[in-house]
């Protein structure tokens, strides 16, 4: 039998009555959540202060009350922040006292004990550490937003918003946290350095697939209120997909996108391993239609070398002014009693009036490492977007086989304002700031140019 994916419409935003008109076209929901099961609620709090790029309050809330309308024995809301201290994200996003109102708890999942669950080696690990918390759960319900992802990966939902069950006391907040804890303490919080492979390591795919082994979600809410392309462009949409098999829901949410599903390598993998449909046609969809529902996410246009820095600011998470920052700092462009603080309008404001000083590009590109040199001319000399990402850094590699100094050469130039990572069509790219190429030429810096390439205002 086809699993069922519901796609519900909000209107005059009442989220709740949506999320309940999604359960109907499932089912009875005493059948989905049986009285006195454990509940863990599991949004998308990646980091904080945002109120964007995460699970949407309202969405958070409904779920949370639907649950806590089942009478279990424990209703949780658990997150592990990424690079975030996660009781600080609560606290930023009022969980607390949304989970004062409906009787739950609030865990961090990165702190949790841990409990091993085996997953086939043939995915670049033998086990996967969960959460004590999601582990003994009941039913695990996933809440992710509804965005896409600067990385292979087309967009994050219900599979990839279980990397926050990846703890933290064990895997680190990033890929080699172990190790980032050396020369980039700010990366890391204490006791959370991790001992496990990362969880970017093999690759995001193959951990994706894992994590959903150990312990997949039985109910998924997509958060598709908006929807975001990470990088500050929204689009209205009010609406919820739900469903209770995670890659046939995330198949109806990367169609609504413009995706095709089964092409996508997380959707591969875990079809293989047993999980769900990828295919749209082995999914029953109910309530609304793609045809009705869908949208394309705002993209970066092919074929766009260098963008004006206000563009690019306004579609940076506002975490990522932090890397700016940091580097406006190191160089002296800022002093250390300045700071960007956490207003977004006033950030933007004051790297536009840094970066836009007379002879700023100079200075900034005479300051650059080697490395940094090398990718902006490996950029220059590919033409910025008619590359992706990796097509630039597979031509870095090849010739420096023996370097690992790719990604600390672009966060060199992210750092000064010179160069951002967008998506385009399907696929990130490395955009310059605009009069980049020109300064670096003028200055012997890059000798050797595309062929011109268009140029948006």
């Amino acid at each position: 039998m086809k699993p069922k994916v519901a796609i519900a419409r909000i209107y005059d935003q009442d989220t709740y009555a949506a999320l309940e008109k999604a359960i109907r076209h499932l089912g009875d929901l005493a059948s989905l959540i049986p009285a006195g099961s454990r509940i863990v609620v599991k949004p998308n709090y990646v980091m904080g202060p945002t109120q964007r790029g995460v699970t949407n309050s309202a969405v958070v809330e409904a779920v949370v009350r639907l649950a806590a309308s089942t009478s279990p024995s424990r209703l949780v809301i658990g997150e592990g922040a990424a690079d975030c201290y996660t009781p600080s994200v609560f606290r930023i996003h009022n969980v607390y006292d949304l989970a004062s109102r409906y009787g739950a708890e609030c865990v961090d999942l990165n702190q949790d004990e841990g409990v091993s669950i085996a997953v086939p080696e043939e995915l670049g690990r033998n086990r996967v550490i969960l959460p004590r918390t999601m582990a003994e759960c009941d039913i695990l319900i996933s809440v992710p937003t509804f965005k896409l992802w600067m990385g292979k990966l087309p967009m994050t939902l219900s599979l990839k918003n279980l990397f926050g069950c990846f703890p933290a006391r064990y895997y680190g907040h990033n890929a080699h946290s172990n190790e980032l804890v050396k020369t980039e303490p700010y990366r890391t919080l204490e006791g959370e350095v991790g001992t496990e492979p990362g969880v970017h390591v093999p690759n995001p795919e193959n951990n994706i697939a894992a994590i959903n082994l150990a312990r997949t979600s039985d109910i998924q809410v997509i958060d598709a209120v908006e929807g975001s392309d990470g990088k500050g462009n929204y689009v209205r949409m009010d609406t919820l997909i739900v469903g209770t098999n995670p890659v046939a829901t995330d198949a109806v949410g990367l169609g609504l996108a413009g995706f095709v599903p089964e092409e996508q390598t997380q959707m591969q993998l875990c079809s293989r391993f047993g999980l769900g449909p990828s295919r749209l046609e082995d999914i029953e969809m109910v309530g609304e239609s793609i045809e009705s529902a869908g949208f394309r996410l705002q993209r970066i246009p092919e074929n766009v070398r260098e963008l004006p820095l206000d563009y690019c600011l306004d579609r940076l998470h506002f975490g990522e002014f932090d890397i700016v920052e940091r580097g406006l700092r190191f160089y002296d462009f800022l002093s250390e009693d300045d700071r960007l603080g956490e207003d977004r309008e006033r950030a933007t404001a004051k790297i536009l009036e840094i970066c836009g000083r007379e002879g700023y590009l100079s200075h900034a590109l005479g300051t650059l490492p080697e490395n940094a040199r090398t990718v902006l001319g490996r950029i220059v000399s590919m033409g910025g977007t008619s590359n992706s990402y990796f097509a630039v850094l597979d031509d870095y590699v090849d010739e420096f086989r023996e370097s690992n100094s790719f990604w600390s050469g672009l966060r060199a130039l992210m750092r000064l304002g010179l160069a951002f990572v967008f998506n385009g069509q399907h696929k990130p790219y490395i955009i310059l700031t605009e009069g980049v190429t020109e300064t670096a030429v003028q200055l012997g810096i890059v000798h050797e140019i595309a062929e011109e390439t268009v140029r948006v205002g």
